[in-house]
Formats: structure tokens, C-alpha cells, sequence
């Protein structure tokens, strides 16, 4: 079973969903805590408020997890055991939740993006994972919008402290996902077919990063990117992805 963990203010249960449904479409049974403050799947993605569990996209959702204990005692009302599952993606938006009982984690993305109120949140709940951690390599996934802010912004405002990994990523400004997420909050479905070549990419990029057997799969649901012609006979070797990795 693999744990990751999905950190910072932005809203991110819909790239969560498409993500998490990628798993699900290659074979895998994957569970995603909602350990959000605003509770955002609760509120934004499930049909009855008053359920505590949802399945959207073949995805089995938590909401209202303040810690594994509540997440294991709403499986066992449902006949269901966390070890059950291949992939347990945890969402947390706060410091409280940063540092509630979790299962151990193998992988942390911090999901960033260029709205104020974000950068602000997020570099309190930054300082507080490099203060409790001794290990200053974070995953980045970085939701670039149609400002220009500078790369160097949140490294300034966290000192300089987080080593950004080399599975860190800048996920291409897409005019459609606005109309993607409201279909997914207001229809429960994953258009993942109109998910931009950029995202889909980001999110090939790091399931085969989680799972060395995905590739096989992964070919099917999301198609191999394309190679770069010389000529209308020859291609080179070099596999084109739609996705900028954040320079180090």
C-alpha cells in the first residue's frame, strides 16, 4: 500500500479525483482522506452532505478525517479495511492537519498556486512540515495561472528552507479546468478526456514514479506522448512531454 499526501490551501480534490481515477482505471483500489479544514469534498464534490463515505469515479472518499481513527472507524461501518487498498491519498490544508495521526507516508507533493490568500497559508503550514521534519526534499506541483508571478516568491517567503525534488512539476494554465471542476462537483463524473495533455502528463509522470509496474496501464488510459520529427521520415529518440519541470 502506498501513502501519499497532498498539502496547502489550493483547492485540489478535483486534480485529487483525476488523479486518484487514473489509479483506479489501471487496476488500482485507491481511498482519499479528506483531512481538509474547509472539508472541500464534503461540501464541493458529494452529492449527500450527510454521508461520511462517497464513491466518485470508482474513488472511495472519507470526508470529516481528522486522523486515521476516524478514517478506520467509518471502513469498519462500511465492511472495509484500510490495508484493502492500493493507494491512500491523504488531503490536508491546515497545520492540524499536517500533523495529525497518519499512516506513515511515502510520498508529500505540496500543490501550490499563484492566488495571494494560498501563498500566505501555505508558508506558515511550509515552515511548520521543515520544522518537524529533517528532511528539506518536498515535492512541488506548481498550478501556473495567467500572472507572472516569479518562481522565487515562495522561496523567499519560507527563507529558502524546502529543497524542491526533481519530481517537482509546473502544470500548464488550462482555460477549460474551471468548467472540469464544476462538472465534477455538480455532475460526480471525471471528464478525464477533456483534462489538458499538460495535467495528464503531470499525473502519468507521477504514478509511474509511485508504481515501476504502471507503464503497461498507464499506456492505455493515458496515451504515450508523442515524438518529435526531424523529417517526415525520421523521428529522434526524444520523447516530448508537455510539462515543464521546476528548475533547480
Amino acid at each position: 500500500m502506498k501513502v501519499i499526501q497532498f498539502i496547502g490551501t489550493k483547492d485540489k480534490a478535483d486534480f485529487t479525483l483525476f488523479f486518484a481515477h487514473v489509479l483506479s482505471e489501471i487496476g488500482k483500489k485507491v481511498l482519499i482522506i479528506d483531512g481538509t479544514e474547509r472539508e472541500v469534498y464534503k461540501y464541493g464534490y458529494i452529492e449527500n452532505t450527510s454521508d461520511l463515505m462517497a464513491d466518485i469515479g470508482n474513488v472511495e472518499v472519507v470526508v470529516g478525517a481528522h486522523n486515521i481513527e476516524t478514517v478506520n472507524a467509518e471502513l469498519r461501518a462500511n465492511s472495509l479495511s484500510i490495508q484493502s487498498y492500493d493507494c491512500v491519498i491523504i488531503d490536508v490544508d491546515s497545520v492540524e492537519g499536517l500533523i495529525a495521526k497518519w499512516p506513515n507516508i511515502d510520498g508529500r507533493y505540496y500543490l501550490s498556486c499563484d492566488e495571494r490568500y494560498c501563498i500566505n497559508k501555505d508558508t506558515k503550514l511550509l515552515h511548520h512540515l521543515l520544522d518537524i521534519t529533517d528532511n528539506a526534499d518536498i515535492n512541488r506541483l506548481h498550478f501556473e495561472s495567467t500572472y507572472n508571478l516569479k518562481s522565487e516568491y515562495v522561496d523567499h517567503l519560507i527563507q529558502n528552507r524546502a529543497n524542491w525534488s526533481f519530481t517537482s512539476y509546473n502544470v500548464e494554465f488550462d482555460d477549460l479546468a474551471e468548467q472540469l471542476k464544476l462538472q465534477l462537483q455538480h455532475e460526480q463524473i471525471i471528464p478525464l478526456k477533456k483534462l489538458s495533455k499538460s495535467t495528464k502528463a503531470v499525473i502519468k509522470r507521477m504514478i509511474a514514479d509511485l508504481f515501476e509496474d504502471a507503464g503497461p496501464e498507464l499506456d492505455k488510459v493515458i496515451k504515450p506522448p508523442f515524438r518529435l520529427f526531424n523529417s517526415k521520415n525520421q523521428t529522434n529518440n526524444k520523447e516530448y512531454y508537455p510539462v515543464k519541470e521546476i528548475i533547480h
